[in-house]
């Protein structure tokens, strides 16, 4: 039993031991790290320092690293300022100050790369409104273009319905004028004026056919002598064709003026016809068009299905292929 304490108790004492000597290990490191940086501090090697932090100022571009660097030795010359002596104090004050100087240097280039990059970001704001004003131009320019085209479209659907207005009043005013009875009146008065002058060019067409023949069988009575016989057979009776009389059935001249208006009004019903066929026309080819273009569509998207089944197929042929390979 007692020979267990005794082993408990050294086991203890070593334990205790070991963690008085690592604490003592911390101590001593501590105290070295500060030796070697009161070392580092001597006035060469903070001189190379100083050179390496201007040839990294002059690679790095990124300003922010550098000041960190910075600080952290001036952290570390304070710390050497607290361990050295009075005597060597000066030296690390004007050391101090030119890390000061440094460290307000590298702030203001900081801020001259900050106020560049602002600028920067400013011309190509200012380019890009510009860019948005030209854009918002050319759509208003389009836009008037377009409120352009849209007036002269409505300005010939307008002139179409003025033009069909008018044509309707000036064919009911027609159709009024035929179905006044003044007018009736009036055609009627012409016709009969008509007939009277007919009957007298009648009369005397009979009465120069009358004539003619009295004189023919005047001619036939009388002897006839050599020179006239002779001329008689050469000379070949005169046929004039405009001596026929006029029939009581022809076209009148009252009866023409009626027939003009209702030729307007089928000149002006084919007009319209002759328009509505052609529009239809129009529509029956656009029509077509449009079943052309969805037939086509059709047919693409059928040739775009054929290819990606064929290449889902050979994708797994090659897949078993590899698989037979493998096995």
């Amino acid at each position: 039993m007692n020979f267990k304490k005794k082993i408990n108790n050294r086991i203890i004492k070593f334990k205790i031991y070991n963690k008085l000597q690592i604490k003592q290990t911390k101590v001593y490191l501590k105290k070295q790290l500060l030796i070697n940086i009161i070392k580092i501090n001597k006035q060469q090697q903070i001189d190379l320092k100083h050179q390496e932090i201007k040839r990294n100022y002059q690679k790095t571009p990124n300003l922010s690293l550098l000041h960190k660097k910075l600080r952290k030795l001036l952290i570390l010359m304070k710390i050497s300022m607290m361990m050295k002596k009075k005597k060597q104090q000066k030296l690390l004050q004007q050391q101090q100050q030119l890390l000061k100087w440094l460290l307000n240097k590298n702030q203001y280039l900081m801020k001259k790369n900050n106020q560049k990059k602002m600028n920067k970001t400013k011309k190509k704001r200012q380019k890009k409104v510009e860019n948005n004003e030209e854009i918002n131009i050319v759509k208003i320019n389009d836009k008037k273009v377009d409120i352009y085209e849209e007036k002269k479209e409505e300005n010939k659907e307008d002139n179409k319905e003025e033009n069909k207005e008018e044509n309707k009043e000036e064919n009911k005013e027609e159709n009024k004028d035929v179905n006044n009875q003044e007018y009736q009146e009036e055609i009627k008065e012409f016709k009969k004026e008509d007939k009277q002058e007919e009957k007298k060019e009648l009369i005397k067409e009979e009465q120069k056919e009358d004539k003619k023949q009295e004189k023919k069988q005047e001619s036939k009575q009388r002897p006839q002598t050599a020179a006239a016989k002779i001329t008689s057979n050469t000379k070949k009776p005169i046929e004039k064709h405009n001596d026929k009389p006029a029939d009581k059935n022809n076209d009148k001249p009252a009866e023409k003026n009626v027939d003009k208006l209702t030729d307007k009004k089928h000149i002006v019903q084919k007009d319209k016809q002759v328009k509505k066929e052609e529009h239809k026309k129009e529509e029956i080819k656009k029509e077509e068009h449009k079943k052309q273009d969805h037939k086509n569509e059709e047919v693409k998207k059928d040739q775009k299905k054929a290819i990606e089944k064929n290449s889902i197929n050979l994708a797994k042929k090659k897949k078993k292929k590899t698989y037979r390979k493998f096995r």
